[in-house]
């Protein structure tokens, strides 16, 4: 549910003096006026096992820290699992202590100023086929105000102060994530070829079988520990977490500061964001009016964020199939023969697979009658064309279900769907 998250923290001379000294510095000279400026310097810190990173910006003109990492990444390794986002202030903790390490002091999570935030959630789909119908019948959507920037395997909407997206996960995770982990987890495992797993004594039968079997030795069964060995332990984690990409369609939702202040202004806090400390506070640094602490963020915060903006982007169709015959009778029952003959002929060309079928729209309508097109199809209740959500052209992706009930974002927090890793955050 929590992806990146960028904070300002306000930070002393040891800590400037640090980042002056081992990060990387840009400056923009005006050289009629003989003056810079401004300069930025630029850090990252590894961390972790799977070595992930913490960046941070420093500006000349600002007593501030910019600092941003992704939250799942920094615990698990990876962003395929999805965190608890009520269990955001430990998880935070465990970045804390990793840049406090670093610097030798680092200001506490109260005086971090949340300036971006990151939400996402995963759809699972039985295959990637099925993830990649429902991406490509996305990419038809539209949302108010905001800027279309598709690709082949992800659809993405592009705004001032929040955007969003939809893409495959598997794709995305076998360029960018895949390499660098298997990478990573063949020098691990020359260190600790095997581990060894305990097993229960009814499990034993079972293992000798299995051992015998496995033809590539990536486990053996030990007789005399009554164990499993794995052998290459970190790589399986590693084909494991691609087999767990498999028919992914991930949603993501990136909100600027901006946002965040308007957001919480009206929905969250009673009155304006200030906080006031009495405990530790510095003297020479007061908390700004739109300060949002890590406290403020919880699963209910995100789930209202995601299901805004998701509802947003269906809010002109149905989440559901339906035949061409269901649309019309949908729309004859709902507007008689003659508005829906139009209405349905604009339907099909609207939501066709075709690209030029769909920009015929933009020439033959103006918007307003567009906009106006799209709310009768709403109050009609039609939903996609089943047409849109195949494989190919002619195959069905599965009989009888609707695949859009796969895009489905509880209100709540179930614990079956999230990692729960506060026990790991103890020993990081």
């Amino acid at each position: 549910m929590i992806d990146t998250l960028v904070f300002q923290v306000p930070m002393d001379e040891r800590i400037r003096l640090k980042i002056l000294t081992t990060g990387k510095k840009s400056t923009q000279y005006d050289f009629d006026q003989a003056r810079t400026i401004y300069g930025i310097t630029n850090g990252k810190l590894e961390t972790g096992s799977w070595h992930t990173q913490i960046r941070w910006t420093v500006s000349d003109k600002t007593k501030f820290i910019k600092i941003e990492f992704s939250l799942p990444k920094q615990l698990l390794g990876n962003n395929i699992q999805m965190l608890h986002a009520d269990d955001i202030q430990p998880y935070c903790k465990a970045v804390y202590r990793r840049l406090k390490n670093e610097f030798g002091y680092f200001p506490a999570l109260e005086y971090w100023n949340l300036h971006r935030l990151d939400t996402c959630y995963n759809f699972r789909t039985p295959s990637n086929e099925h993830a990649h119908a429902l991406v490509e019948f996305l990419k038809i959507l539209k949302y108010p105000q905001k800027t279309e920037m598709h690709f082949e395997t992800s659809a993405f909407w592009k705004g001032a102060t929040f955007s969003l997206k939809f893409y495959e996960k598997y794709p995305e995770f076998m360029k960018h994530d895949y390499k660098k982990l298997m990478e990573q987890a063949k020098e691990y495992d020359l260190q600790e070829k095997y581990i060894i797993l305990p097993i229960e004594k009814e499990e034993i039968d079972q293992a000798r079988r299995e051992s015998l079997e496995a033809t590539d030795g990536s486990f053996q069964y030990d007789e005399e520990a009554q164990a499993i060995l794995i052998k290459n332990p970190h790589q399986r984690e590693v084909k494991d977490l691609m087999e767990a990409s498999k028919g992914i369609v991930r949603f993501e939702c990136t909100f600027r500061h901006q946002y965040l202040i308007d957001y919480f202004q009206k929905n969250v806090l009673d009155s304006k964001l200030t906080k006031f400390y009495n405990r530790n506070t510095p003297r020479s640094y007061s908390k700004p009016d739109t300060f949002i602490g890590i406290e403020d963020i919880n699963s209910k915060v995100v789930f209202g964020l995601l299901n805004k903006h998701f509802n947003e982007l269906f809010r002109y169709i149905e989440k559901t199939t339906m035949t061409r015959q269901q649309v019309k009778s949908a729309l004859t029952e709902t507007y008689g023969n003659q508005k829906a003959g139009s209405l349905y002929l604009f339907y099909l060309a609207y939501y066709s697979k075709n690209a030029t079928d769909r920009q015929v729209i933009k020439k033959a309508y103006n918007r307003t009658t567009i906009w106006r097109n799209l709310k009768a199809l709403k109050n009609a209740n039609v939903g996609a064309p089943d047409t849109l959500l195949t494989i190919n052209t002619h195959t069905w992706i599965y009989k009888g279900d609707n695949l859009l009930d796969y895009l489905k974002i509880p209100n709540e927090t179930s614990e079956k769907m999230y990692v729960r890793a506060i026990k790991a955050v103890e020993y990081l």
